[in-house]
């Protein structure tokens, strides 16, 4: 599937949700986080997706993680389901320049949808001993939740 500069129907996505601590912006205990997401995910008897989404977004001190499951009541303390759509851009992401692709996905999908997301998240596509040797691969997600 092509993931820049497209829409994605939310409308059967679940994830799980937790946060991780945070210095001036800079997560701290990621990958500490996504195991406990995922050890939470099998205790309460959830699938995993292949490729599931792991998101991350704003925050200078707590950032919120949230992990793609399937099988969980939405109504399930600490599970999301948001509906709605997210507009996607895949990006070269180096170190110091995510801040800025955020804010420009954000006005892009602004432009594109007349109002502010309701969300901005990032997926780290590589990880970070080989994200230099893959670019930096990035995904930004304007989610857009359903109004009532």
């Amino acid at each position: 599937m092509d993931w820049n500069e497209v829409e994605s129907d939310w409308g059967d996505i679940t994830f799980l949700r937790s946060a991780t601590n945070a210095v001036l912006g800079v997560p701290v205990g990621y990958a500490g986080t996504r195991d406990a997401l995922r050890a939470k995910a099998a205790a309460l008897g959830a699938t995993i997706p292949e490729d599931a989404m792991l998101l991350m977004g704003a925050g200078q001190f707590r950032r919120p993680v949230m992990l793609e499951v399937e099988g969980l009541d939405p109504s399930t303390r600490g599970v999301w389901a948001p509906g709605g759509v997210a507009y996607t851009r895949l990006l070269p992401a180096p170190w110091g320049e995510l801040k800025k692709l955020v804010k420009e996905t954000e006005s892009m999908a602004t432009a594109k949808y007349g109002r502010r997301p309701d969300g901005v998240w990032v997926w780290y596509l590589t990880c970070r001993i080989c994200s230099a040797q893959r670019s930096f691969e990035t995904l930004i997600l304007a989610h857009y939740g359903t109004r009532r």
